[in-house]
């Protein structure tokens, strides 16, 4: 059994593939990369280390070495729903909770407080059909609408859902799953754009659907379509169980209009640095100007996921002769069964 560690310098600085250098100017618009190299490791990265140096560096805090360029930091990370996703630019918004599900427009539907568990045991709420509207063949369920906060673009969807599934177990045609994007029109009315996501039980199954190319709008709602179906074997038709699939959560990853990893200029990276910085005019060599910089952050990376930290900069002037970034790193090891 490999014993826990901290990774040394060398062994955390964030390095292009191809080339392994550590230097981000040197391939300007590629991605430096770092994870967990093997399946059994756990990383938890606490700090970026961020080390410039270049000609009059600090006299040019508007861009990285002269005017323009952007840093972008990206985070490849489980997002918990069956995706592995830069989450750098996202923001999830989900309905989950029994007072997200009573705000929806219910036909035939209902909110069961109980329809599930958390892995903790606690009680997890859930919309399914009324059992009382089963003669109606299908129900339905429509969110109340919801602004895209912090953003315009939809870029995928997740969901979880307790689904209804024959006898060997397969996932039955039993939901239709729509989403609604809305746009303002003349006089503040709203129109609506229906997005096909899942009907099919591979494709509930799956959990998840991507948008090529993303939705843009400035609101959004779900429609939900349940159909009663018959559940298990009986020796009677009139004695077989009706009921329809219980969904516990319907989200949609949207992109950030103004991400927090992406950085502008020197200016806004000092900006974001811990308090501790350190900057040094021709400080580096004797000749070109240094500034080291420590961004807080509190992430862990599965290696077994192939979760990832990645860094490219786009655009710097030439005055910025080196950027090299350390991510600051702790790693141990899953037992192994």
């Amino acid at each position: 059994m490999f014993q826990n560690r901290s990774l040394g310098r060398e062994e955390s600085l964030l390095r292009h593939g191809p080339t392994a250098s550590a230097n981000l100017v040197e391939h300007p618009g590629e991605w430096y990369e770092i994870g967990p190299a093997f399946a059994d490791e756990h990383w938890k990265v606490t700090t970026l280390n961020l080390t410039l140096a270049g000609e009059g560096l600090l006299q040019q805090l508007q861009g990285f070495g002269g005017p323009g360029g952007v840093l972008e930091i990206a985070l490849i990370l489980a997002d918990g729903l069956g995706g592995v996703r830069d989450l750098a630019p996202l923001v999830f918004h989900g309905i989950t909770s029994a007072q997200e599900w009573g705000a929806g427009s219910h036909a035939g539907t209902l909110v069961d407080l109980q329809a599930g568990s958390y892995g903790d045991g606690r009680p997890r709420a859930g919309v399914r059909g009324d059992l009382r509207q089963a003669a109606s063949g299908m129900v339905t369920w429509t969110s109340a609408p919801q602004a895209l906060r912090y953003g315009r673009q939809i870029e995928a969807v997740s969901w979880e859902a307790d689904l209804l599934r024959d006898a060997s177990g397969q996932p039955l045609d039993s939901a239709r799953l729509i989403l609604q994007t809305g746009v303002f029109g003349p006089g503040g009315a709203i129109s609506w754009t229906d997005h096909p996501v899942a009907a099919t039980g591979p494709a509930l199954a799956a959990g998840q659907s991507a948008f090529t190319p993303a939705l843009t709008a400035s609101l959004l709602r779900w429609r939900l379509e349940l159909d009663f179906l018959p559940v298990g074997q009986a020796a009677y038709a009139e004695e077989a169980v009706l009921r329809t699939s219980t969904f516990f959560l319907l989200g949609t990853w949207i992109r950030l209009a103004s991400p927090w990893w992406t950085i502008t200029s020197l200016a806004d990276l000092i900006h974001r640095g811990e308090a501790d910085r350190e900057l040094r005019p021709q400080g580096w060599d004797g000749h070109l100007d240094a500034c080291l910089l420590r961004l807080p952050l509190g992430l862990e990376l599965t290696g077994r996921l192939k979760e990832k930290v990645g860094a490219r900069l786009r655009g710097a002037g030439q005055a910025l002769k080196l950027m090299e970034i350390q991510a600051v790193t702790d790693v141990w090891y899953e037992e192994q069964g």
